[in-house]
């Protein structure tokens, strides 16, 4: 998995005007990366408030608000995407998984050019990873998604989650010439 710096990147608490850097960290396509108060030294305020993400082009890319926190609760960043979306599949990974890669201006805006996107509805057999053997037909799944779609445009079309636990894209697919992936498969 290719990784991308996230050198001039920050969050910026908006409160007490508090900044900090991303600098020394990098991510892979579709992972996540979790960074705790007591790393970054910004305050959280139970009151309520607000954190920027920012690119290094000072772009604010995401927020995450909150009126008053609650014991216990988790925020996460507001979405980057609309419900659908335009993208060309630049790998098939297996038969229900592809990375989406994105223009410039999409990157110049958000900060990286890829994605992991997952078929909702498709689930395909595992191919070999993390020290495990390919599961049985895994290698037909692939290659039956990678005729369809890989070095092709598609449109993705977003269920009401948008994300799953592994940070990959869940999306409805639809070939260039309007067909559903999931019904093709």
């Amino acid at each position: 998995s290719e990784y991308r710096s996230l050198i001039g990147w920050k969050l910026f608490e908006t409160r007490m005007k508090k900044n900090f850097s991303l600098d020394n960290f990098s991510l892979a396509a579709g992972s996540t990366l979790r960074l705790w108060s007591s790393e970054t030294k910004l305050q959280l305020p139970n009151a309520g408030g607000k954190i920027e993400l920012l690119n290094p082009y000072d772009t604010i890319i995401s927020t995450v608000e909150w009126p008053e926190a609650k014991e216990g609760s988790i925020y996460h960043a507001s979405e980057f995407f609309a419900d659908t979306l335009s993208v060309k599949v630049a790998k098939v990974l297996d038969g229900d998984t592809f990375i989406a890669s994105f223009d410039e201006a999409f990157e110049k805006k958000f900060g990286f050019r890829e994605i992991s996107v997952r078929l909702i509805g498709i689930d395909a057999p595992e191919t070999a990873h993390d020290g495990k053997d390919a599961q049985k037909y895994s290698f037909e799944a692939k290659e039956n998604l990678r005729a369809l779609i890989e070095g092709k445009n598609v449109e993705l079309e977003f269920g009401s989650k948008k994300y799953d636990a592994y940070g990959r894209l869940l999306a409805y697919v639809q070939t260039d010439t309007g067909q559903s992936v999931q019904l093709l498969l």
